[in-house]
């Protein structure tokens, strides 16, 4: 199951999806950061609003729309729910690959929920860090 969160997700608002999810149960939930991509109607709306227009950023795991948490928290919420729901998912997605997929993946998780963590530092300095309430 993929989930979209949007870029003006608080603190309550990353607890309601944990609460949604919990509640529809499906075997994992994979989720991704609102991206306004180009030739989108997401995109003409909000390209005035845009954080950034570094193409390395349009990957579905960057913030390219101010947030209303801190960026750095931003991120701390969506790690944790990434790994709250890997958590929860436990063995049952593991069953299902191929050995040489899981060997992989399970080097390379600790790497990219590293970069997930820390993605507030791939904006730089002029990336805005919050949106009036």
């Amino acid at each position: 199951m993929g989930i979209t969160v949007p870029s003006d997700a608080d603190r309550a608002d990353f607890a309601a999806v944990r609460r949604a999810v919990a509640r529809i149960n499906p075997t994992l939930a994979v989720f991704s950061i609102e991206t306004p991509l180009v030739g989108t109607r997401l995109y003409d709306e909000t390209a005035s609003m845009l954080t950034s227009r570094d193409s390395s950023l349009y990957d579905l795991n960057h913030a390219l729309l101010p947030t209303r948490l801190p960026l750095d928290e931003f991120y701390r919420e969506y790690t944790r729910l990434q790994i709250w729901s890997m958590a929860r998912a436990g063995m049952g997605p593991v069953r299902i690959q191929r050995p040489g997929d899981l060997i992989r993946n399970l080097l390379t998780m600790p790497g990219a929920l590293w970069s997930m963590r820390n993605a507030a530092a791939d904006h730089g300095s002029a990336h805005p860090v919050s949106v009036p309430a």
